[in-house]
């Protein structure tokens, strides 16, 4: 999980906010090798091939914070690898920041892009917490279960549309458009206008 600390400095180190169990050791200043493998944690073919998982073992055994160089952050970013500390980074607002958004890309500036400081996922308490009491309203388990029948028949629908087909994406085939037509479904797009609307959310 990379992390921001709030601070006016150039670098962090996060390791003196998260203290044992972890007992963290690492010093390094940048991208490291751990066996043969380079962890460009912001370059997506770091993860074209799967989850690196033997990477992830070798940062919770021996590195479980470390400090990694970006093309376009000067600060740089962090890797939490341990469950425990990435739970810590996560519940501790006050040190830890979503700010200016959480999302680790080779190409966006460190102060992120003005639109996605404004989504939910970007804001930190109590603006978030605030946020999420509304959106949760929509989501209380009875309101769950009146939507049962209205998913079953969408994912019959989108299954079914694949009939004829030798091959599919599991993404960009099915799992990309469930939650996008359910979404449509709780907040009334119709049916001839989502075309659109799901365009406007890949901008």
């Amino acid at each position: 999980s990379p992390a921001r600390a709030r601070t006016n400095s150039p670098i962090v180190d996060i390791r003196s906010f998260c203290p044992a169990p972890s007992e963290f050791r690492s010093s390094s200043t940048g991208p490291r090798e751990i066996g043969e493998n380079q962890c460009v944690f912001h370059d997506p073919t770091t993860f074209a091939n799967g989850f690196p998982h033997d990477t992830f073992r070798a940062l919770r055994a021996d590195d479980p914070v470390s400090h990694h160089d970006h093309p376009t952050w000067p600060r740089g970013y962090w890797v939490v690898a341990r469950h425990a500390d990435v739970q810590r980074v996560s519940r501790d607002s006050t040190t830890f920041s979503n700010a200016p958004n959480p999302f680790l890309d080779a190409e966006m500036p460190e102060e992120g892009e003005a639109a996605m400081a404004e989504l939910l996922i970007s804001q930190d308490p109590p603006t978030h917490t605030k946020l999420r009491k509304i959106i949760n309203k929509g989501f209380t388990p009875r309101r769950v279960a009146q939507l049962e029948d209205r998913v079953r028949d969408r994912v019959d629908r989108i299954v079914d549309a694949l009939d004829g087909r030798n091959e599919c994406d599991l993404v960009t085939d099915i799992a990309l458009w469930l939650p996008q037509q359910v979404i449509a479904d709780l907040v009334g797009v119709p049916e001839d206008e989502r075309e659109q609307v799901f365009r406007w959310t890949e901008l």
